[in-house]
């Protein structure tokens, strides 16, 4: 039975369930590296972020938001989050405000490839620590548009 057949059969009033998943909740994550996890340095880490002003590209991104909640967490002085895509940046810049950063949170809507608007992005938050975790990682898809790829994941972190 397919899931388009359990979600036509909720439609008709049928009582089948689409299953769910939850990678968090059904995976245990480190399990999937090849490698033992790597423990993040509390201690080092707050000496190098609190009281920083810290910009992040890709905010809204997987591995971007989750920069983001970690940073936080770090005490800098100011955290501005770019990202390109309205809706993920809209969600991590919520979830930041609902945890009580929202007055230290800066987000602009942009693409990294976008220098000007870069530019003055910078001379406005003059960060002293960039996180740079803007970029495309499916790799079939950035396969089929290279172009794309290269302009953000070469060009974009220059």
């Amino acid at each position: 039975m397919s899931v388009f057949d359990d979600l036509f059969g909720k439609f008709k009033g049928g009582k089948r369930k689409v299953p769910s998943f939850n990678p968090q909740k059904d995976t245990d994550l480190e399990s999937l590296l090849p490698r033992p996890p790597r423990r993040i340095d509390q201690r080092a880490a707050r000496k190098l972020i609190a009281g920083k002003r810290v910009l992040i590209t890709g905010a809204g991104g997987t591995i971007g938001s989750e920069l983001v909640r970690q940073t936080a967490a770090f005490e800098p002085a100011h955290l501005a989050l770019v990202d390109n895509s309205e809706f993920n940046l809209y969600l991590i810049d919520l979830e930041m405000r609902e945890a009580g950063f929202d007055s230290i949170m800066y987000s602009t809507l942009t693409d990294v490839c976008r220098r000007e608007h870069l530019d003055r992005t910078f001379k406005l938050v003059q960060p002293d620590i960039v996180l740079h975790a803007a970029a495309f990682k499916h790799v079939p898809i950035v396969e089929q548009n290279r172009c794309a790829g290269a302009l953000t994941n070469v060009l974009g972190a220059k």
